[in-house]
């Protein structure tokens, strides 16, 4: 329990569910030769703690890489994102601390990161508005 260990199975079976009950929508998966996967997907518009909000999700189209060793990045690849926060150099999302979280094989990409996703897309626009940043803040 708690270690990296790779299965795609379950996280396709997982982000199919998603699409299914409509929270995301075009969801696509690639294999590389060492059987990495890419899945890609579109957000669709969502409340955020039941309650309703103006960021237009719908806009937002997702990677997420899931390679064997490491676990998943998630990035933006529609719109760009041109001011850069809570990002890693790769323009990866930083969505959780590692001290606070860490991947493992009892954690799901559909429960976890793809609602951690919609969190920081909010926090990006409201911070882009106010500069303030309204989710948890860590020291890189």
């Amino acid at each position: 329990m708690g270690r990296n260990r790779f299965n795609p199975a379950i996280q396709i079976s997982g982000l199919r569910e998603l699409e299914n009950i409509g929270y995301i929508e075009n969801f696509s998966r690639k294999r590389d030769f060492r059987g990495n996967q890419t899945f890609t997907f579109s957000l669709t518009n969502q409340t955020i703690g039941g309650e309703e909000v103006s960021t237009d999700f719908s806009k937002y189209n997702i990677r997420i890489e899931y390679a064997k060793t490491l676990p998943p990045k998630i990035f933006i690849d529609d719109p760009s994102i041109k001011k850069m926060k809570h990002m890693y150099k790769d323009r990866s999302l930083c969505l959780y601390h590692w001290s606070k979280f860490k991947w493992g094989d009892d954690k799901s990409i559909a429960k976890t990161l793809v609602p951690w996703t919609y969190m920081w897309i909010y926090f990006y626009g409201q911070w882009l508005k106010t500069g303030k940043w309204f989710g948890d803040e860590y020291q890189h």
